[in-house]
């Protein structure tokens, strides 16, 4: 935790937002996971940047019906 900012840095100690997540490299390690009781991955950010969910995501709905949906007017 940076004490003059309250930002937290998990693999550095010069965090530069709230929370902060560095990677060694830029290739495919994964830099963040989200798993569930059971192991299974939910989602992965990798540190080239590549993100993976598993299911459906939503934006401005609770219950996507596919593997992106969206609901409003798109500008």
């Amino acid at each position: 935790i940076n004490q003059n900012t309250n930002n937290i840095g998990i693999g550095t100690t010069s965090p530069y937002s709230k929370l902060s997540v560095w990677g060694s490299g830029t290739g495919s390690n994964r830099l963040f996971e989200l798993t569930n009781n059971a192991s299974t991955t939910l989602a992965a950010f990798q540190e080239n940047g590549t993100g993976y969910f598993l299911g459906n995501i939503g934006i401005g709905t609770t219950s996507p019906s596919t593997n992106l949906s969206v609901a409003g007017n798109l500008y």
